[in-house]
């Protein structure tokens, strides 16, 4: 998130489908707005700039903590690119509650009201 906010070439990252079933993948697609999470906060806002396309490799890069675990996660090999097009910090942080599927659809969204 750091890296993102100081630097342009951190804006764009691969995100991987994960360990889900692909029965949904094509619910996302070029132009989709995404909203990242993490300890149930939204703290940042993206823009998918390339759908989804399976790759033959598990795509890395030097944010990876656990390649062991990372390697298990990405083992579909499915990927996109987004680029973060709103980061927040601190108090702009709002509720979004953490899934275990990197995308969802919450019933009760912030953005939805």
């Amino acid at each position: 998130m750091k890296a993102a906010a100081s630097s342009e070439k951190h804006r764009t990252i691969t995100q991987s489908w994960g360990k889900t079933s692909t029965a949904n993948i094509s619910k996302i697609g070029l132009g989709d707005e995404i909203y990242i999470s993490c300890a149930s906060k939204c703290i940042m806002k993206a823009v998918v700039t390339r759908a989804f396309y399976e790759s033959t490799d598990v795509k890395t890069d030097e944010f990876v903590i656990n390649s062991q675990e990372h390697v298990e996660r990405n083992a579909n090999k499915w990927y996109c690119q987004l680029y973060i097009s709103e980061i927040y910090f601190d108090e702009y942080q709002r509720d979004l509650c953490g899934n275990q599927n990197t995308f969802c659809n919450p019933r009760n969204a912030f953005w939805k009201k």
